[in-house]
């Protein structure tokens, strides 16, 4: 129900406007992953079983460049919390992880 709705809606805020893209890319892999286990081995012709795959590598590529630091929001964001972080800041270098 509703915590599939608030990830799935995480997931496209946070890679459309490119804010916690690398979040996002992870919350990514668990909802597609968990997907294509669950929908894998159905004898549907309407169900293609490589979309699914597919989903799961595009939120490992999402994961792994994190787009937001070229075009969206953690671009603004990053130089900032690495800053933060050069200077001890525990929840700067935790949150600049995830951009």
């Amino acid at each position: 129900g509703w915590v599939v709705w608030l990830s799935e809606a995480f997931i496209v805020l946070s890679l459309v406007l490119g804010l916690f893209s690398r979040a996002g890319g992870f919350v990514a892999i668990f909802v597609s992953g968990q997907l294509a286990l669950g929908l894998a081995g159905i004898s549907n012709p309407y169900e293609w079983e490589w979309a699914y795959i597919q989903m799961v590598l595009l939120s490992l590529v999402m994961f792994a460049f994190a787009p937001g630091r070229v075009l969206g929001v953690d671009a603004l964001l990053r130089p900032r919390l690495l800053r933060a972080a050069e200077e001890g800041g525990r929840l700067a270098r935790v949150v600049s992880w995830l951009t």
